[in-house]
Parts: C-alpha cells; structure tokens; sequence
C-alpha cells in the first residue's frame, strides 16, 4: 500500500520546524502541508516541504556503520 510522506524543513530544530510526517493519503499530506504554511505564511514557502510517494522499508547495517541497506 502506498503511503505519502512529507519532509519540511520551515523552522528552526528547536521548535520541531524540520521533520517528516507520514500519511494514508495525498489529501492528507496536502492539507498537512497547507496548515503549516498557514502558521507563518510569509517564511513558510512551499519550498520548504518534500512530498514522497511510496512505502517505508527498515534499514540494516550491511558492513560499516556508514553504509546502509533497505531490506
């Protein structure tokens, strides 16, 4: 099943303005996204959101901690 994932990065870490949020729906992450933007529509751009479209896999250490695998 598809999922929809968005990535914002609109405020500082400290006030949990850089995150990722996932969503059942297209509609969902839309509206997400128009909320935030709303909060503080003259900083908050849509540049600063990523829309993902896909499913979440668990990562593995495959043989240094720098590198990663998705099972």
């Amino acid at each position: 099943m598809t999922e929809w994932f968005v990535f914002y990065h609109d405020d500082y870490p400290d006030n949990g303005g850089i995150g990722m949020k996932r969503f059942a729906t297209a509609k969902e992450a839309a509206r997400y996204i128009e909320c935030r933007i709303a909060e503080d529509p003259i900083s908050r751009t849509m540049d600063k959101y990523t829309v993902i479209e896909g499913k979440e896999h668990e990562t593995m250490a495959v043989k240094y901690a720098t590198k990663v695998g998705i099972v």
